[in-house]
């Protein structure tokens, strides 16, 4: 790193004299020494000099600033089509310093199958996905899946930076085996902390059917006919900015058409359209991390330690198409601190709509990780979450199982407006190049959490194994892999015994959310 100029009694940062490109392939020329690793160079586009200027948000002529310098990094890393970023200050001839930035390519094809089971229960997918189409960051794919529920063949394409400007575009299209699911989004967002505006115009709609689950048991208590259709929309713009906080005040509004009808009546679905307006407040002290060794074995991955608080308040009145007029509360919550090696992060959300006879609906969702590192090979991670949940939409609950929840339990053990999880988990990288393609380590874990409805006794799991784990190193993405086998403890529903199941990544999120479907 270049050092600063020291003028008088002051320290002048050096003026950025030029931009240098370094793009590199997925294997770079002195690793591509076989024809196999030249055949897949010659397959695949190296991501065009553009996608990476625009991200870039230090100029030629202006002075260095180093929080500048690791935003940059980090719009790069979030593009999610690289397996290494890299900036770096050299000396200028002229005085001032150069900025070279160094970019390697990851392999953004994906061609292939998902597989997550848990005993006999199984949920396949079939899938081409290519996240840096033509070079140009641009997702485009089809995809296959088939669980315990429906199935779905899908297709999705998005542009985080549509025709060159700084609005972002992406759609999907789902056919389900039980309905339709279309989602569109139009979206500005911040792309620095001292960025000035963003937007986002969000539309959904879906035609599907709701299965209801009870008491642990794989077959629906009730089935839904849903029709749902909303536009929602928000619009920020910061109050205060700095090179490491912000305040952004901003507005939000939504129509919203979303009606069920039990599957067994013949007659057609109700219409009832309903409108929102609001606003909200964000406050944050932003700090990231980086940090190696976490979702992947050898990514360098930006970790959110911000500390941030986001208060909002949205009107809900009669004349807009609900029953009772009510005002809409929500506040999110994140809090984060590293020490030696590892982190810690708290963040929750929580949102309720009120009216003249109390909270209408809402709910509170409370998450923590610690994650540690006692040496580059070996990580300890532990995860806690909790929820409470006021009157949720059908198929909106709580449902833990198969693929996130207690890992050796199938789809539906746990259901309700309660919810909690915990897991610890201790891995070790074995073998980190294999091939140099591929990245081996092992696991033992511990998850116990569970789902129920208030009013009816808590329904927990608990399992603990050993496991494989398996990361592609020229991927893009880089996630590793999961093979597990688990001991299951007995609970009110099922047996105990040995079982297998496959993943993805963790059995958790990193942050606090709402469920969804």
């Amino acid at each position: 790193m270049a050092a600063a100029q020291v003028a008088g009694d002051s320290v002048r940062p050096p003026v950025i004299r030029g931009i240098e490109l370094n793009r590199q392939e997925i294997f770079d020329s002195a690793e591509a020494n076989h024809w196999v690793e030249r055949l897949v160079n010659g397959l695949h586009f190296r991501t065009r000099a553009q996608v990476i200027q625009r991200e870039l948000l230090f100029r030629v002529g202006k002075p260095y600033d180093s929080v500048l310098v690791a935003e940059s990094a980090r719009n790069l890393r979030a593009l999610g089509i690289f397996r290494d970023v890299r900036i770096d200050s050299v000396p200028a001839d002229s005085g001032g310093v150069g900025m070279r930035v160094t970019t390697r390519d990851g392999w953004t094809t994906r061609v292939g199958g998902r597989l997550r089971t848990v005993g006999n229960e199984v949920a396949i997918g079939f899938s081409f996905l290519e996240d840096n189409f033509l070079g140009t960051a641009s997702r485009a794919g089809v995809s296959f899946s088939s669980d315990p529920v429906r199935t779905t063949f899908a297709l999705e394409a998005s542009q985080p930076r549509f025709l060159g400007s700084n609005v972002g575009v992406g759609a999907r299209w789902e056919d389900r085996s039980d309905g339709t699911v279309l989602r569109g989004r139009v979206i500005r967002p911040f792309y620095s902390v001292t960025d000035a505006r963003g937007f986002s115009i969000i539309a959904d709609y879906r035609d599907e059917t709701v299965y209801q689950y009870l008491d642990g048991i794989d077959e629906p208590v009730d089935t839904l006919d849903h029709v749902m259709g909303a536009i929602r929309t928000t619009a920020a713009w910061a109050v205060s900015r700095g090179k490491r906080r912000y305040t952004r005040v901003g507005a939000l509004a939504q129509v919203v058409r979303d009606n069920y009808q039990p599957a067994a009546d013949s007659g057609p679905i109700p219409q009832t359209v309903t409108a929102a307006f609001g606003a909200f407040l964000e406050s944050s002290r932003v700090r990231y991390i980086a940090r190696t060794g976490f979702q992947t074995f050898s990514r360098t991955e930006d970790i959110d330690l911000s500390t941030t608080l986001t208060t909002g308040v949205y009107a809900a009145p009669a004349f807009f198409g609900y029953d009772t007029a009510g005002i809409g509360l929500f506040a999110a919550l994140r809090l984060g601190a590293p020490f030696r090696n590892g982190f810690i992060l708290l963040n929750g959300i929580s949102d309720g709509l009120i009216n003249a006879e109390g909270v209408d609906s809402g709910g509170t969702v409370l998450a923590t990780t610690v994650a540690w590192n006692p040496d580059s090979n070996s990580q300890l991670v532990w995860h806690g979450s909790a929820g409470w949940l006021t009157d949720p939409a059908p198929g909106y609950e709580f449902d833990l199982g198969l693929t996130s929840g207690p890992r050796a339990f199938g789809v539906h053990s746990f259901t309700g407006n309660r919810a909690f999880f915990t897991t610890a988990e201790a891995r070790r990288l074995i073998w980190p190049n294999v091939f140099g393609v591929v990245s081996v380590g092992v696991a033992a874990y511990v998850d116990y959490g569970g789902a129920w409805w208030s009013g009816s006794p808590e329904r927990t799991g608990t399992d603990v194994g050993l496991g494989l784990r398996i990361a592609q190193t020229r991927s893009s993405q880089g996630i590793v892999s999961r093979v597990d086998l688990s001991w299951r403890f007995a609970n009110d529903a099922v047996g105990s015994g040995w079982v297998v199941s496959l993943g993805r990544g963790f059995v958790f999120s990193l942050n606090a959310q709402r469920p969804a479907r």
